[in-house]
């Protein structure tokens, strides 16, 4: 028998999409509160253990891979910087390991803009 013919784990699926009543965390209440100055504190003292790996190895190497760079700026516009403050943070360390007209080339910029 097919799943969707059995009433009993459809009204749970159905219910699935109304079913979470917590926080929205859509909203960016929070953009402006947190400066790029602060992130070293928060790492130490508040970033999750995945988070605070990315930017000890960000700030260590001057370069993360792509998923990490995805997953790091959404945190990073999650936790109140300002798009224009997480573009700032990722131009000044990747421009460590490359020159700016590298950066403007490698569509780093790009993908923090358009997250």
């Amino acid at each position: 028998p097919a799943i969707s013919d059995d009433e009993r784990v459809m009204s749970i699926l159905n219910e699935l999409t109304t079913a979470y009543d917590g926080d929205d965390f859509s909203n960016t209440k929070l953009e402006g509160q947190v400066s790029v100055a602060q992130l070293p504190t928060f790492a130490k003292t508040s970033f999750p253990p995945c988070m605070r790996n990315i930017h000890e190895v960000f700030t260590e190497m001057h370069h993360i891979k792509h998923g990490a760079r995805l997953q790091f700026c959404l945190f990073l516009k999650g936790l109140g910087l300002s798009m224009e403050d997480v573009r700032t943070y990722f131009r000044q360390e990747f421009c460590k390991k490359m020159d700016s007209e590298t950066y403007g080339k490698s569509g780093h910029d790009y993908m923090v803009r358009h997250l």
